[in-house]
């Protein structure tokens, strides 16, 4: 894990400045600041219509007596999308901007099954084995 921080807090920021560079010599500076600066306006705007539609879902999800597990994943989702629109740069963009397509989200969402259903059970394995092995 403490890999992927270094990665995140470090080489990420690095592309991110090269990858700003690149595209302010190829399309000029300005332009550039204002492909970062739209896309977060327009991001803001999606994660906004998004996650109003997220929550009316989860308002009916409620309402019929059903736990709105999709929904919550969604928004958590949305908000992970949000912060990334917020961060300049034009990797950060493009996570953001992915996380707000519903198709995108279902495959996130897929891939979170099925890792939590690994991990889950990793961890209740090893606890197995520790309390099987308490008893001998």
């Amino acid at each position: 894990m403490s890999l992927r921080l270094i990665f995140l807090f470090t080489a990420l920021p690095l592309v991110e400045i090269y990858l700003l560079i690149r595209i302010g010599n190829a399309i000029g500076y300005l332009f550039a600041a204002l492909l970062v600066v739209g896309t977060g306006v327009v991001g803001a705007l999606l994660a906004r219509r998004e996650g109003l539609s997220v929550w009316r879902r989860m308002k009916e999800k409620f309402q019929e007596g059903q736990l709105p597990a999709e929904e919550l994943i969604d928004g958590v989702i949305l908000l992970l999308s949000g912060a990334f629109l917020l961060t300049p740069g034009i990797v950060t963009d493009v996570i953001g901007l992915a996380g707000l397509i519903p198709f995108f989200r279902r495959g996130v969402r897929g891939y979170g099954r099925r890792w939590f259903k690994r991990e889950w059970d990793t961890k209740r394995e090893s606890y197995i084995d520790v309390e099987n092995r308490e008893r001998d």
